[in-house]
């Protein structure tokens, strides 16, 4: 669809056929009017946009190279599949190999709206100079064996030492802990040395303010859900609460709404519109 939109306002929209002395901002205009129309035909988000337009001019560098250019879908998934995930694999694999990492394991949800445990690798890296986090390996049907097997695979396939492992955050559920069988028994026996074996430090802060607000009985998260509804569906009292915040100094931001399953997301949606929020309500 994306790929024959593209065909599609192209052929429409063709850059020989115009005269040499159009001028250079409509020119602008019309390659804007472009991206918009691909954006709009396939659904894209607008924050799609800058890499559309920085992917043009990377691409347009080689004009001869771009006209030869097609791939289609089953290509492109060829291409990505035993291609591009190979290469990010294996950098991610030689990292891993000089670098002391942490391993976070923990379940999402795919695009086909299948639970699948995500295994992320966690190092410092001294070229970047930040931490890195890197996916190394999805299970779908997950019991403590499968995930163990499928941890240890990537082990022996790209001869990561597992001295190099440091420690392992994981979800809090019974397939990854609780019993002498359980995946951290099973991990411990190949890694003596591990510091620490514990749940997501998110997801106990998420358990600790859960708790101490249950007494509030929800009037925390519903005081957010409320602000977010006032200003998503009254155009007013936002504007108004600009120009408080231009007259106070005060920067204006989106609210954003809270997930309701995450109580961290309360603080979260907090911390940004602190100031203008509890400036604007008691005006």
């Amino acid at each position: 669809m994306f790929c024959s939109s593209i065909c599609t306002l192209c052929k429409q929209f063709n850059y020989n056929s115009i005269p040499v002395n159009v001028p250079l901002s409509d020119r602008i205009t019309n390659a804007e009017s472009l991206v918009l129309g691909v954006l709009a035909e396939n659904n894209l988000p607008f924050i799609m946009s800058p890499v559309l337009i920085e992917l043009s001019k990377v691409l347009a560098s080689d004009k001869k190279a771009l006209n030869h250019l097609n791939m289609s879908r089953t290509a492109a998934s060829y291409k990505m599949r035993l291609g591009w995930a190979k290469t990010f694999m294996d950098e991610t694999a030689e990292n891993l190999r000089s670098s002391k990492f942490s391993l976070n394991i923990d379940e999402t949800t795919s695009n086909n709206f299948k639970s699948v445990l995500s295994v992320l690798a966690s190092y410092f890296s001294p070229i970047q100079n930040k931490v890195i986090i890197e996916h190394l390996a999805s299970v779908i049907r997950v019991t403590s064996e499968s995930l163990f097997k499928e941890i240890v695979k990537v082990f022996q396939d790209h001869n990561i030492p597992w001295d190099n492992l440091m420690s392992i955050l994981m979800d809090s559920c019974n397939v990854l802990l609780g019993s002498k069988s359980d995946l951290e028994a099973r991990i411990r026996e190949k890694t003596t040395h591990l510091l620490d074996i514990d749940g997501d430090s998110c997801h106990h802060i998420h358990n600790f303010a859960k708790k101490l607000c249950k007494p509030f009985k929800g009037h925390v998260e519903k005081y957010f859900t409320d602000v977010f509804n006032d200003f998503k569906w009254s155009p007013d009292q936002k504007e108004c609460c600009s120009e408080i915040c231009l007259i106070l100094g005060i920067k204006f931001t989106a609210i954003e709404n809270m997930v309701s399953f995450r109580w961290l997301s309360c603080y979260d949606v907090s911390l940004s519109p602190f100031n203008f929020i509890f400036c604007f309500y008691p005006s």
